[in-house]
């Protein structure tokens, strides 16, 4: 369990009140570990995907890709390539998905798999897998 009091005392006695500046992962090729899966819907009402990849070899271990798997009309079949592509990476069988909880079952299958990855902030897909390792 986290101490909150610890941390707030030495922040006090400190007196340490400067936020940290929080720095974009830059873009570049990431050893990473799929770490959570999970349904989540965006503001919008849309249910997705989301997928915790955790870097995992370099200067950046430890930090967070976030790639979320759209499923709205549009993007839908798109998502859903990139997640067969990681199946074949990883040596899973494709399935056919009837619903948006069959899909996130079925990514839950790549917890604990590496995956290489580009990763690039400003791109539309900022997560491009390209091996399993």
């Amino acid at each position: 369990m986290f101490d909150f009091l610890e941390l707030t005392q030495g922040l006090i006695e400190k007196n340490d009140f400067t936020e940290t500046e929080f720095q974009p992962l830059p873009a570049g090729t990431y050893i990473t570990k799929v770490v959570n899966v999970e349904k989540k819907t965006s503001q919008s009402g849309n249910d997705y995907v989301g997928m915790v990849m955790e870097v995992i070899d370099g200067e950046n271990t430890g930090r967070k890709i976030y790639n979320n798997l759209h499923l709205t009309p549009k993007t839908a079949e798109n998502s859903i390539k990139r997640i067969y592509k990681m199946a074949e990476f990883a040596g899973v069988t494709p399935i056919a998905f009837s619903n948006v909880d069959a899909i996130v079952d079925f990514c839950k299958n790549f917890i604990d798999t590496c995956f290489e990855v580009e990763y690039d902030e400003e791109a539309f897909n900022k997560v491009k897998v390209t091996k399993a390792l």
